[in-house]
C-alpha cells in the first residue's frame, strides 16, 4: 500500500473515534457528577439509619437503667441491705447525662422532643418516689413493709416510663423504616448509575483500544515503508505533522464547545443554579482545561519523535542562565539559592535542549516552593570520551526511589495533583530529547530530602 494513502487513512480514522471519545467524556462527566450526588445522598441516608438505631439503643439503655434502679429499691426495702442500692445510686448519677444525650440526638424532631419531655418527667417522679421509699426504709426499718406504706405509685410510674420508651421507640421505628426505604432507593439508583458508567467506560476503552491497535499496526507498516528511502521518510514526517494537527483540531473543537456552553450557563443562569450545579460546571471547566493541557503535552511529546535535529554547539552556561532567570522571574519575588557551576558545551539542538532545562529547572523550582530555604545546584563535567555529564540538584519534596522507574513515563506522577500541578509529561519529554541526542538520563532522590537529575550529551568537538 502507498505510504501516503496509508497515513491518510490513519488520519481519517481518529475523526470519528475522537468525536466518540469527546461524547463519551461528556457522558462520563455527567454520570460522575450524578454518581457523586447520589453517593452523598446515600451516605446521608445511611447516617440517618444509623442514627435511628442509636436512638433506639440508647432508649433501651435508659429503660434498663431504670429497671435496675427500680429492682434495687425493691430489694433494699425488702432486705435493708445498703449494697443492694448500688444500681439505684448509679442510675441517679447517669440518668441526667443519658437524658441530655438523648435530647441532643432528637433535637431536630419536635415530636420526639415532646415524648422525651414526658419520659423525663416520669423518670424524675419515679426517682423522687424511690428516694422517699428508701428514706422510709432507713427510718422505719422493717416497719416500712407495713401495708399502709405500700402504694401502687411506683408501679404506675414505671409503667409510664415503659410506655414513654415504647412510644419513642415506635416513632424511631417508623423513621427507621422510612429511612431504610430511602437508603434502598439511593443504593438502587447508585447501582444503575455505576452499571451505566461501567458500560460507557468499557465501550470507550474498547473503541479507543481498537482504534489504537489499528493505528499501531498501521504505524508499524508505515515505519517499515518509511525505512526504504529518505524521500519516503520525509513524506511520512509531513503526513504525521498533518495528522497531529488534525488530532489536536478535532479533539479541541468539542472541548471548546463543552467549555463554552458551560461558561454560558454560568454567566447567564448562575443565580438560578443551585450550589451543586455551580460546582458541577466548575468541575467541567476545570477538567476541560486539564484535557486541553494534556493534548498540548501529548503533541509536544509526539513531535519530538519526528522533529529534525539541528545540531550545533550549545553553550550550556549561557543557555542555563537564561532559562533560570526567565523562570525565576515568574516566582513572584520568591528567594531561591541557586549555585551554577561551569558547564561544558554540548553538541545538540539548542531549542530542544532548552526544553530539557526548562522542564528540569521548572521542576526544581516547583518542588522546592514549600521549603523556607530553597536551594538548587546545577553543574557538569566532561564524563569521558565524547560525552559530557550535567546535573541539577534541589532540596525539595524528593521522591521514593522504589518508584524511580516511573519518573520518565508519560502521565506518571509521584505526587498528588493537589500538592503540585502538572500533567506528568515533562520528564517523558526530557528523556525523549536526551535519547534523540544519543544520551542517557537518570535520577536519584529521597522523600522530603530533594532530588538529583543527571544526563549525558555528546561533547562539542569542533573537529
Amino acid at each position: 500500500m502507498n505510504l501516503r494513502l496509508l497515513l491518510r487513512s490513519v488520519q481519517q480514522l481518529p475523526r470519528g473515534l475522537l468525536l466518540g471519545f469527546s461524547l463519551a467524556i461528556s457522558l462520563l462527566v455527567a454520570l460522575g457528577e450524578l454518581s457523586y450526588q447520589n453517593i452523598e445522598h446515600q451516605a446521608e441516608a445511611a447516617s440517618w439509619v444509623e442514627h435511628a438505631h442509636q436512638v433506639t439503643e440508647k432508649l433501651g439503655d435508659i429503660f434498663t437503667v431504670m429497671q435496675d434502679a427500680d429492682n434495687a429499691v425493691r430489694s433494699f426495702v425488702l432486705t435493708g441491705l445498703e449494697p443492694a442500692l448500688q444500681p439505684f445510686s448509679s442510675a441517679q448519677q447517669s440518668l441526667p447525662g443519658r437524658l441530655e444525650a438523648m435530647r441532643e440526638m432528637v433535637r431536630d424532631n419536635p415530636v420526639q422532643l415532646m415524648n422525651l419531655k414526658a419520659l423525663t418527667v416520669d423518670i424524675d417522679q419515679r426517682m423522687a418516689q424511690a428516694r422517699d421509699r428508701v428514706q422510709q426504709r432507713r427510718e422505719l426499718g422493717t416497719g416500712a413493709l407495713d401495708a399502709r406504706y405500700i402504694t401502687p405509685v411506683a408501679l404506675r410510674l414505671m409503667e409510664n416510663v415503659r410506655n414513654d420508651v415504647a412510644t419513642m421507640t415506635g416513632a424511631e421505628g417508623q423513621l427507621l423504616s422510612k429511612r431504610l426505604r430511602q437508603l434502598k432507593v439511593t443504593r438502587d439508583r447508585s447501582l444503575v448509575l455505576q452499571t451505566l458508567g461501567g458500560i460507557v467506560s468499557l465501550a470507550l476503552l474498547f473503541a479507543v483500544f481498537a482504534g489504537l491497535v489499528q493505528q499501531i499496526l498501521r504505524a508499524q507498516r508505515a515505519e517499515q515503508e518509511a525505512r526504504r528511502s529518505n524521500t519516503q521518510l520525509e513524506d511520512a514526517n509531513n503526513e504525521m505533522r498533518a495528522f497531529s494537527y488534525s488530532v489536536a483540531h478535532d479533539l479541541r473543537a468539542p472541548l471548546r464547545a463543552i467549555d463554552g456552553f458551560a461558561r454560558v450557563i454560568v454567566e447567564d443562569h448562575e443565580k438560578e443554579l443551585p450550589e451543586a450545579g455551580r460546582r458541577a460546571l466548575g468541575r467541567i471547566t476545570h477538567n476541560v482545561a486539564t484535557m486541553a493541557q494534556i493534548i498540548d503535552d501529548l503533541l509536544s511529546l509526539s513531535k519530538i519523535s519526528y522533529q529534525p535535529l539541528h545540531v550545533g554547539k550549545v553553550e550550556m552556561n549561557e543557555l542555563v542562565r537564561t532559562v533560570y532567570h526567565e523562570l525565576a522571574e515568574a516566582q513572584g519575588g520568591r528567594v531561591v539559592e541557586c549555585a551554577l557551576g561551569d558547564l561544558p558545551p554540548a553538541s545538540g539542538d539548542s531549542n530542544l535542549l532548552r526544553e530539557v532545562w526548562v522542564n528540569l529547572i521548572g521542576n526544581a523550582l516547583k518542588f522546592t516552593r514549600e521549603r523556607e530555604h530553597a536551594s538548587i545546584e546545577i553543574g557538569g563535567n566532561v564524563a569521558g570520551p565524547e560525552f559530557a555529564t550535567y546535573f541539577i540538584r534541589d532540596n525539595g519534596a524528593g521522591f521514593d526511589m522504589q518508584y524511580a522507574n516511573k519518573l520518565f513515563g508519560a502521565f506518571q506522577r509521584l505526587h498528588r495533583p493537589t500538592e503540585f500541578e502538572g500533567t506528568g509529561i515533562g520528564l517523558a519529554l526530557v528523556q525523549r530529547i536526551i535519547h534523540r541526542h544519543g544520551g542517557t538520563i537518570w535520577a536519584e532522590g529521597q522523600e522530603n530530602a530533594g532530588a538529583r537529575f543527571a544526563f549525558t550529551l555528546p561533547e562539542w568537538n569542533p573537529q
